[in-house]
């Protein structure tokens, strides 16, 4: 299910929607792919028209994503980060 970034959570008091939250802490709540996932591991997006990046990916809670290129990759549906 996409994560809403504009839904406001409550953080230390105040009302903040959760695309205002640092990377790290919008990725714990669904939004975009972890730090570790893009940079470290050194993954990339297959080319493709995908309707976010992999910093923003509204879809980077579904962590099975979908086989594409005659079931070769496996990708985020949202970004196309690859998986495999």
């Amino acid at each position: 299910m996409a994560v809403n970034p504009n839904t406001v959570i409550d953080l230390d008091g105040v009302p903040t929607a959760i695309k205002d939250l640092n990377r790290t802490d919008r990725n714990v709540l669904g939004l975009g792919h972890s730090v570790w996932d893009i940079d470290v591991l050194k993954k990339q997006r297959h080319p493709g028209d995908w309707p976010y990046t992999s910093e923003d990916c509204q879809r980077a809670d579904e962590r099975f994503g979908v086989w594409i290129n005659n079931e070769n990759d496996l990708v985020c549906p949202g970004c196309g980060l690859d998986y495999t």
